[in-house]
């Protein structure tokens, strides 16, 4: 409105109008997870929003067999939380959603991911006897290792003895 004073007349009255729109975000992964990753190892994942609304990281359906997420955080709006990896095998995928509120719509899903590996072996150590004497026996050994299947031992060909269970 526009009164006018006395050297203008009062101006006609008009209206405008605007529609309130939903603004859009993304999400970005701040710490993506490694190309790969070894069995029973750990790595930091972490993404956030453009809207700075909290992200949310789940482990994606198809690897909940391949990795575990640990409880997520939020510091400083990124949503970071620690991966263990429970196969060597398959591909660990950790999706990030935000769902949006009464100012953004939802953004589209993220998703990082890391190729699952066996583990090294921890250094396995055999011992057998120095020499055994015709018709005696010997005790051969094995310490350390990492995986749990059970050691066995054999002789080869050219060796003139055999072996059963530990006993040459």
């Amino acid at each position: 409105n526009q009164a006018g004073n006395s050297d203008y007349s009062a101006a006609t009255q008009l209206q405008t109008s605007a529609t309130a729109t939903l603004a859009s975000q993304t999400i970005s992964f701040t710490t993506p997870a490694p190309a790969s990753a070894a069995y029973n190892s750990t790595f930091p994942v972490a993404a956030q929003s453009t809207s700075g609304l909290t992200v949310t990281l789940t482990v994606d359906v198809l690897s909940t067999s391949v990795c575990a997420l640990g409880t997520p955080s939020v510091s400083g709006g990124v949503t970071s939380a620690t991966v263990t990896m429970q196969s060597g095998t398959g591909i660990c995928a950790i999706d990030a959603n935000q769902a949006g509120n009464g100012n953004y719509i939802a953004a589209a899903q993220q998703q990082t991911s890391a190729a699952a590996t066996l583990a090294n072996q921890a250094t396995l150590t055999v011992t057998g006897p120095a020499s055994v004497t015709y018709g005696t026996t010997g005790t051969a050994t094995s310490a350390g290792g990492s995986g749990t299947g059970a050691v066995t031992f054999s002789a080869g060909a050219s060796t003139g003895c055999t072996v059963s269970g530990t006993t040459v």
